[in-house]
């Protein structure tokens, strides 16, 4: 009885430490482009009024290697943001001296098999402070004035079935492609508005 009681407490002690060791497995870089870009430049076509959305034309990509995993992966994260400096096209109207920007960013990975099933995610930034940079004539340079939020503003994570399915996509079967959606809303009517995605790194997270 002694024994068996022993063999509890140590499973019991050891518990929270399997349980845990997920968290001591630190995040597996997989690349900047693992999505098939590392950065990508849209303009919105604003058309004088606060809020567009933009489909940028699909991207290709190659398959990555799959890296080799110590225990099953539990997400996928892409830790991305806007690149400091935003190109505003205002011509023959005064542009303030802020703008307040939102929105929201949309992926749809694919393989051109037809399978596994496309996996979508999406991610709502903002609001976030453009301040001008530069004297204006037609257009004018903004910059964010929180570069470093502005920089990691558009970061998702993909889990559970879609995480298991982006997996398999960027890792086997034939060529991927990549669709890019773009919503802004401003405080400000421009014509247009021009801002480039940038990706810091891909992780999978355990």
């Amino acid at each position: 009885m002694k024994r068996v009681r022993f063999a509890v407490a140590i499973a019991t002690a050891l518990l929270p430490l399997l349980l845990g060791g997920c968290a001591l497995i630190p995040p597996i870089a997989i690349g900047r482009d693992a999505l098939g870009f590392t950065e990508r430049t849209l303009t919105v076509p604003l058309n004088r009024t606060t809020e567009a959305t933009v489909e940028a034309p699909s991207q290709a990509f190659a398959d990555i290697k799959r890296p080799s995993f110590p225990i099953a992966p539990r997400s996928f994260r892409s830790v991305q943001g806007f690149r400091n400096g935003v190109w505003v096209d205002a011509p023959l109207t005064p542009l303030p001296d802020t703008i307040a920007l939102s929105g929201t960013l949309g992926f749809t990975v694919s393989d051109r098999s037809g399978a596994p099933e496309p996996v979508s995610a999406t991610v709502d930034f903002g609001p976030l402070e453009l301040k001008r940079s530069t004297d204006c004539g037609e257009g004018c340079n903004y910059v964010f004035s929180d570069p470093e939020a502005a920089a990691r503003a558009l970061t998702f994570t993909v889990a559970g079935e879609e995480f298991r399915r982006m997996l398999r996509t960027i890792t086997e079967g034939e060529e991927n492609m990549v669709d890019v959606t773009l919503s802004v809303r401003t405080d400000f009517a421009a014509l247009a508005i021009t801002l480039t995605v940038e990706v810091i790194e891909n992780y999978i997270d355990f």
